[in-house]
């Protein structure tokens, strides 16, 4: 409706009016569509290099994939995009760290089968999130055990002749786990990379002279606000911890924010990520 200065007084309050709920309807349509059908599917791969210890050894590239959050069909548009553009990078190492699946109402099968597509040289290792272990009956189903995945255990890897333990740690609802069994055996001059669905292991995992914890659960908030950051992160640490790389003490943590929606299908101002870390290991 065009407002003109002949029109009465109150026939012109009441377009204005109109034309406020109008804009007001076409911004909060076109968040709408933004929030669900646009932000969850923009993949950001984020670069980062990061330097354990006195940084004189050998570099290895890490893909951290986490918090799939898949819901019924694996072949949602993020999923294969994410395997396309590891196949291209090639990085030498991939890691789940958790919540593939969100509940027990999707196809588990076809949940991993974009999992398995994924190669490394040093292999795809993977730990399980809280929707994992919590929607299965009894624990993960079948299908996902057959990922092999890090339970309270590690694994010997070696790049360019260097050693290192890949560590791996449970996420109980109960919120413990032992990382001391995780970690039984390993030598004290290797370096070790933990992974961990949360970043709440953080102090355990720096009393224990862990060298870098890989982990997600938080989405990075998955809603952010402007001079507010992060919405929910559903950790013991709030926005702490909220997303990228944190250090205590020597032990150093990189926070993906995942690839997937949980709780409400949106995200805003929080892209889903896709980490690509160069870590350079100690001598």
């Amino acid at each position: 409706m065009l407002i003109s200065a002949e029109m009465p007084r109150a026939a012109r309050v009441w377009s204005r009016v109109h034309l406020h709920y109008a804009l007001a309807g076409a911004a909060g349509a076109f968040l709408g569509v933004w929030v669900t059908g646009v932000e969850p599917y923009r993949l950001q791969v984020t670069r980062r290099r990061i330097v354990l210890g006195n940084g004189r050894g050998p570099e290895l590239t890490i893909a951290l994939v986490t918090d799939a959050h898949v819901k019924d069909d694996a072949a949602e548009s993020l999923l294969p995009q994410v395997v396309r553009t590891l196949s291209r990078r090639r990085p030498d190492l991939v890691v789940v760290t958790g919540d593939i699946i969100e509940n027990a109402r999707c196809d588990a099968a076809g949940a991993v089968s974009w999992i398995e597509q994924l190669e490394a040289p040093l292999g795809v290792h993977t730990v399980f999130g809280r929707h994992d272990d919590i929607f299965g009956d009894p624990g993960p189903p079948e299908v996902l055990q057959e990922l092999h995945p890090l339970h309270d255990a590690h694994r010997l890897l070696e790049v360019s002749g260097k050693p290192f333990a890949l560590a791996g740690i449970d996420e109980p609802d109960d919120g413990r786990f032992d990382l001391g069994h995780a970690l039984a055996g390993v030598p004290d001059d290797l370096p070790v990379i933990l992974l961990s669905h949360t970043p709440d292991v953080i102090y355990t995992a720096a009393d224990a002279g862990v060298d870098l914890v890989l982990a997600g659960h938080t989405h990075g908030g998955q809603i952010k606000l402007p001079f507010y950051g992060a919405v929910c992160t559903f950790t013991r640490y709030g926005r702490r911890f909220a997303e990228g790389l944190y250090r205590v003490s020597r032990t150093q943590m990189y926070v993906g924010r995942g690839l997937g929606t949980t709780c409400l299908p949106v995200r805003f101002w929080c892209r889903p990520e896709l980490p690509l870390l160069t870590v350079r290991l100690p001598a």
